[in-house]
């Protein structure tokens, strides 16, 4: 075997754009970069999708002439009627296709909000501006991309970039072995057959972290409605500790002298913090470092002085007097303050975070800024981010602020939990001393955080986002509109729940759409059991979602009374747009009703099943004007209605341009699987059946795991074996192969892979004998290579490895022997004792990382196949096959038979579909059987080869105990198969082929079950949605 090395490097292309057209027929670039000379003008139709000429003419047939209003059929983005446009303006690319689909002009005022950038101030980048029912925010709008505060694209995806600058790419381990490490030369009459597996490994992405709570904002009538009106300043003396325990803790402190060469800034803070004494900094311990530094908290970025004491983390402000506060302070106090000050201007305490309260410190640095973060331990706290400009102060930082943290945990002074009281009552972790602390939900005033510097866990800025100086309102109202989120509670409103941190680690930013196809509701009954569990996973999902995630919900009920809902791409983390997915959840299962914003209109052909369900999801895909790098496509059905082969042309050429693999998930024993197939199938998606209704939670919540795991999109691989006579005849277990006419070379696609997955593709190569090579074995003495050219090889034979040992020979003097000496030597030196080593294929690799929005073209070093060549009087080798290839081989096996059972099964030849699996299971127990007797015949101990072994046995008893299962259905319940073991027998398929697995079910799917998959549905077996 020849393995990748640990690290590879390689070759990264520049940041791709993925704001490029693409026609929705070829799925190419409609860009003018790729156009080919003499190329027609693309053609766009009055809905504004753009086609390539050739394209367009051969779905729709020939352009139509100037002024002719033909209708063409349908557009295969959005569905309008395909027509081109007798204006000038229709055949204009890059027009407006909003205006154009909706009727307004292009100069609208959509226009403007089509383009506005987030950082724009607008009502849809500020959720508390916006209002829900205004006639100027249009309701089908996807919510846009929004980039988290003080995290890039890079920073916030993925934590594993946090420690990097540049941000880091995934690069993937990538290994080929061979089935048997020697073949023997002319051992065997015509072509030898080679079986080689290439595996490809990503590594786990370890601890993702979490992400924080929302921010909640302040309802607007507490806000202060003129920024610069005049505010009251925290009370110097108020600041001062009146908690004794607080006190007695930190009386170790003391004892600890500041170091000399900070003896001074120690001087300079007595003298200018106003009542130093009092202020409770001289209890703080020694001072260990101190800086000028911005601090981030929320969406807020100010400057502060920073000062880092052995027991807590202090931020101050210098506060300069000028405008009309300096006019109307009185002159004996402006002469005091500068004969107190010595002219500097006036230091206040600002807030500050005591060590034993920090749970740890990340470098949170990306490819624009230099950061830590520091986290609580309470997780109601806001996170509290210190802003650096060079790289060696923020280790200086980081080291003091680690070594702190550990010296406050050994000597005993660890974080005290929450209470569950507490936390259910939203009023925060108690502090020690019986102190409350006041980030629980209400709003810090200026004199109550200034006056409980020990009771809080977080930081307490009074005046943040304010200039440095101003004066409140009012003593009892803060200036910083922003408070802690509130905890989840029994009375909370609709919307509240968004304000809750996300379950999901930190991941990758996605577009999700879920397609819920359902039966209509029957008047009079109340909501079924199916539907219910149904709503409470769709609220399990809405709950994961990140800060950047958005979803789309569609949902049609199958019946006379059903109805086709569907909602823009919205971020759950939002209070308006949580609201209305709520709305959307509480409205499943309820029919029709009046006045309805998700309510999606239907045409008179149109049936109200899994193929409009699906055209409805592939709307939003297609029509979306900005996308995250990520998108996911789940398709839940209960319905059994049966789906006609014409119904999936225009979905199946939609499903193309949209390219997004289609995740299906059939709900119960009564749904049809056959569109749910041929959906998944055509996409290279899944299939997964919930036999059990409670267990579709778990099922949704394994899915999106797998989604927000993705680590690289794209995935191709290169086979070449140019170098020698092999040929590529076979590829099993890729997604897709193409095999070049000569076979030397192939390209393989993988798609996506996760952290964690492992994919493993057979390739099988012949090496082809000829005449002459078979011939030169029974005649002595022959001369093969009369009549050829110097250096040529005659066809089918291996090339030698090296041409040092002729040259060697040369140097011997051997070069002087007559032809047939050197023919005679030649057969006996190398034919008959010497091995040789040949290279078999070398295989390269291209993806693209989607975290870092980077490409990668090529490995720097492609991997390497070769194969020892033994002579042919050389003794056949004994040596067993590899288990690992065994048993990727059986299972291959075992998913082509049973899908081919299933084929059978349903043109009622259970007999026939009977006898192949018994066969395969057959195959299978006889290799277990030689593997059992390879472990009884090893003398050695726990070697590599019996670890393989016995990993290669487990998954054969998992593929054994999968066909029992189908056998069982076959021979005992033929009645129930179509309805239960044929759903279980398609997707145990699809996971042996694919090796993607949501949940831990069965054997089978535990093998192929991530890491980060289990922790995600884990996430869902403990959480409970609102009653």
């Amino acid at each position: 075997m020849t393995s990748a090395p640990p690290h590879q490097v390689a070759i990264i292309a520049a940041e791709e754009k993925n704001d490029e057209e693409i026609c929705p027929v070829c799925v190419e670039s409609l860009s003018f970069t790729y156009r080919l000379p003499g190329e027609k003008p693309h053609i766009v139709p009055e809905c504004g999708h753009a086609l390539h000429e050739e394209c367009f003419v051969t779905v729709y047939g020939d352009v139509p002439r100037e002024g002719s209003r033909k209708n063409l059929g349908v557009c295969g983005v959005c569905r309008q009627p395909m027509r081109i446009s007798d204006s000038g303006e229709g055949r204009r690319k890059g027009g407006n296709k909003l205006a154009t689909l909706t009727g307004q002009s292009s100069g609208g005022p959509n226009r403007l909000a089509l383009h506005q950038t987030p950082s724009e101030p607008s009502i849809r980048s500020h959720p508390s501006l916006r209002v829900p029912n205004s006639p100027s925010v249009d309701p089908t709008l996807d919510d846009p991309l929004e980039t988290a505060s003080g995290m890039s694209t890079s920073s916030s995806s993925r934590s594993l970039s946090f420690d990097s600058l540049p941000p880091k790419v995934v690069v993937p381990s990538i290994s080929i072995r061979s089935e048997h490490t020697s073949i023997t030369r002319g051992g065997r009459r015509g072509k030898q057959t080679i079986t080689a597996m290439v595996t490809v490994e990503v590594s786990s992405a370890g601890d993702r972290g979490k992400y924080p709570a929302k921010i909640h904002e302040m309802p607007a009538s507490r806000r202060t409605d003129d920024p610069n009106s005049p505010q009251f300043p925290p009370s110097p003396r108020s600041a001062s500790s009146n908690n004794p325990t607080e006190l007695s803790t930190s009386h170790r402190a003391k004892s600890l002298t500041t170091p000399d060469s900070f003896a001074h800034i120690i001087t300079d803070l007595k003298t200018r913090v106003p009542d130093y004494r009092t202020s409770g900094l001289d209890a703080l311990g020694a001072l260990r470092l101190f800086d000028l530094l911005s601090v981030r908290k929320g969406p807020y970025v100010r400057e502060f002085h920073i000062y880092l004491f052995q027991e807590a983390l202090i931020c101050i402000a210098e506060e300069k007097k000028s405008g009309l506060r300096s006019i109307f302070s009185s002159s004996s106090s402006a002469k005091s303050d500068s004969t107190a000050h010595g002219g500097k201007g006036v230091l206040r305490l600002k807030g500050r975070v005591f060590i034993k309260h920090v749970r740890k410190v990340i470098d949170s640095s990306h490819d624009r800024e230099l950061s830590l973060t520091i986290t609580m331990d309470d997780e109601s706290s806001e996170w509290f981010i210190l802003l650096f400009k060079e790289r060696a102060s923020l280790e200086v930082w980081k080291t003091h602020l680690n070594g702190l943290i550990d010296d406050m945990w050994k000597t005993g002074h660890a974080p005290q939990s929450a209470s569950k009281v507490d936390k259910l009552m939203g009023t925060g972790s108690s502090a020690p001393g019986g102190a409350r602390s006041t980030s629980g939900g209400k709003a810090f005033s200026p004199t109550s955080a200034a006056s409980q510097p020990s009771g809080g866990l977080g930081m307490s800025f009074g005046d943040f986002n304010s200039p440095v100086g101003s004066h409140s309102a009012g003593p009892g109202l803060s200036a910083f509109p922003l408070v802690s989120p509130p905890a989840f509670s029994a009375d909370s409103g609709p919307g509240d729940l968004a304000y809750l941190a996300p379950l999901a680690p930190r991941h990758t930013p996605l577009d999700l759409i879920i397609v819920l196809a359902i039966p209509a509701p029957i008047s009079g009954q109340t909501l079924p059991l199916k539907l219910k569990l149904m709503r409470a996973s769709i609220q399990f999902t809405l709950a994961l979602l990140g800060p950047r995630d958005r979803v789309s919900l569609v949902a049609t009920e199958h019946g006379p009374n059903g109805a086709v809902r569907k909602t823009p791409l919205l971020n759950a983390t939002q209070t308006s747009s949580r609201r209305r997915l709520e709305a959307f959840v509480d409205l499943l299962g309820r029919g029709k009703t009046e006045d309805n914003e998700f309510a999606v209109p239907v045409g008179p052909e149109e049936r109200q099943d899994v193929v409009t369900a699906v055209n409805v999801g592939l709307d939003v895909v297609l029509q979306r004007k900005q996308k995250n790098p990520l998108t996911g496509f789940i398709l839940i059905s209960d319905i059994s209605d049966t789906i006609k082969r014409t119904q999936m042309d225009l979905v199946a050429a939609r499903l193309d341009a949209a390219n997004v693999p289609v995740h299906a998930i059939g709900y119960g024993k009564s749904h049809d699987p056959s569109p749910l197939w041929m959906i998944s199938n055509h996409t290279h998606g899944s299939y997964t059946f919930v036999k059990e209704w409670y267990d579709l939670r778990d099922s949704l919540a394994g899915v999106i795991g797998g989604l927000m795991s993705i680590a690289i999109t794209n995935m191709k691989l290169h086979l070449n074996c140019s170098e020698n006579e092999f040929k590529i005849v076979k590829v099993s277990g890729a997604v897709q192969a193409i095999v070049a006419t000569g076979g030397t070379d192939v390209d393989i696609e993988l798609k996506e892979l996760r952290y964690g997955e492992i994919r493993e593709i057979l390739v099988e190569l012949d090496l082809e004998g000829s005449e002459e090579e078979e011939g030169r074995h029974s005649r002595e003495g022959s001369d093969e290579s009369d009549g050829m050219p110097n250096g040529a090889h005659p066809a089918g034979s291996v090339r030698r490895g090296s041409s040092l040992r002729s040259n060697g020979i040369n140097g011997l003097g051997l070069d002087t022997l007559s032809v047939s000496e050197s023919n005679a030597l030649r057969d006996v030196v190398y034919e008959d004792a010497m091995i040789d080593e040949v290279p078999v294929t070398e295989v390269d690799c291209s993806y693209h990382d989607p975290a870092v929005n980077r490409s990668v073209a090529r490995l720097a070093h492609p991997i390497l196949l070769t194969i020892a060549v033994l002579p042919a009087s050389a003794s056949p080798s004994s040596m067993p096959a590899d288990p690992v290839i065994v048993r990727r081989r059986m299972e291959l096996l075992t998913s082509d038979m049973i899908t081919r059972a299933l084929l059978i099964a349903s043109r009622k030849n259970f007999s026939h579909a009977i006898r192949i699996l018994k066969e395969t299971k057959r195959i299978i127990e006889t290799i277990e059987d030689q593997l059992h007797s390879q472990l009884r015949n090893s003398s050695t101990g726990r070697s590599k080869k019996e670890v393989q072994i016995h990993a290669a046995l487990d998954g054969l008893n998992g593929t054994v105990a999968d066909l029992d299962m189908v056998l069982e259905g076959l021979e005992e319940n033929k009645e129930l198969f179509d309805r239960d073991h044929r759903n279980y027998a398609a997707q145990q398929a699809i996971v042996l082929r694919s090796q993607k697995s949501w949940t831990s079910r069965t054997a089978s799917e535990r093998q192929y079950c991530t890491k980060e998959i289990k922790e995600i549905v884990h996430t869902s077996s403990e959480w409970q949605g609102r009653s």
